[in-house]
């Protein structure tokens, strides 16, 4: 029984993706290691497919955000990966956010004009100011008294999704709303949408043969993500699902995931991407 589901497992993903394309993804991730590969891999590239798409994704993403957030008049806030543009962050200056930063590990980001003023105009006013980029890992800033702190498509691929939500708690205001929306699906080579959950069946060994030095899925699941957010003393408001497996598939994936995604409930890996809403608590003295 134990060899027919190893069988069944490495079948599931020589399938899917297939032996190609995981002997590219190691041929990749081992020439990264060994620094042959010069292009800076990680950070979102959105302003490189023009600034209409940029300003469409911007525009989408801005409305959920805000929803969540309420006011912005007045209030500093702060994205996490914020990819090749400050698009988003700058759709919260013209606003009226008080201020704005965006913490990027990887140096992609690239400031359009062209998208800064049009951002600016959907609001009718001038260009005031810009949102002020940092540089690094967002759990290695420093900054404090934040009223919001957000990031579209980025907890998935941090290596440590406790450090950044400890962070996270840090540097908000009591009150301060931490929203992220995550991609819990199979990223890079396993990112197939009729085989989304393929990923969590394969090894630990070769997913980091695979991986170990290319930005992927941590394979958090969403369930162990809302752990954490409340064991660092954050309280969970809304779990929003904007994509889900579907359900027989789920079914038959299941008993051959590795076995800590095994006993994880049908909804819950079913579950794709969400926008997960959560707040620190009101009184809570330990943000300065």
């Amino acid at each position: 029984m134990v060899v027919e589901s190893i069988r069944f497992k490495m079948r599931l993903i020589l399938k899917k993706p297939g032996a190609g394309k995981i002997l590219a993804a190691i041929a990749l991730n081992q020439a990264k290691r060994l620094r042959l590969l010069r292009r800076q891999r990680g950070g979102h590239r959105v302003l490189s497919g023009g600034i209409d798409s940029t300003l469409q994704k911007c525009t989408g993403d801005f409305e959920r955000i805000s929803a969540a957030i309420g006011i912005i008049e007045g209030k500093k806030g702060l994205e996490i990966g914020p990819g090749d543009n400050l698009g988003l962050a700058d759709f919260f200056l013209a606003a009226g956010a008080k201020s704005m930063n965006a913490v990027e590990q990887f140096p992609t980001v690239q400031w359009s004009e062209d998208l800064h003023r049009r951002i600016w105009s959907r609001f009718g006013r001038m260009p005031d100011g810009r949102p002020e980029l940092h540089v690094g890992k967002f759990e290695e800033s420093s900054l404090r008294d934040l009223d919001f702190i957000y990031s579209i498509d980025v907890m998935e691929h941090v290596a440590d999704p406790r450090q950044v939500i400890r962070e996270a708690f840090k540097q908000l205001k009591p009150g301060g709303m931490f929203i992220n929306a995550v991609d819990f699906s199979g990223h890079n080579a396993f990112s197939m949408k009729s085989a989304s959950l393929n990923f969590l069946a394969c090894e630990d060994w070769l997913y980091d043969l695979m991986h170990s030095h290319i930005v992927t899925s941590n394979r958090c699941r969403p369930g162990e993500f809302i752990d954490i957010l409340r064991s660092e003393g954050f309280l969970v408001t809304s779990v929003v699902p904007t994509r889900q497996a579907d359900d027989d598939y789920v079914r038959q994936v299941r008993p051959h995931l590795l076995p800590r995604f095994r006993d994880i409930s049908v909804p819950e890996l079913a579950l794709l991407e969400a926008m997960i809403v959560s707040r620190k608590p009101p009184g809570d003295g330990l943000a300065s």
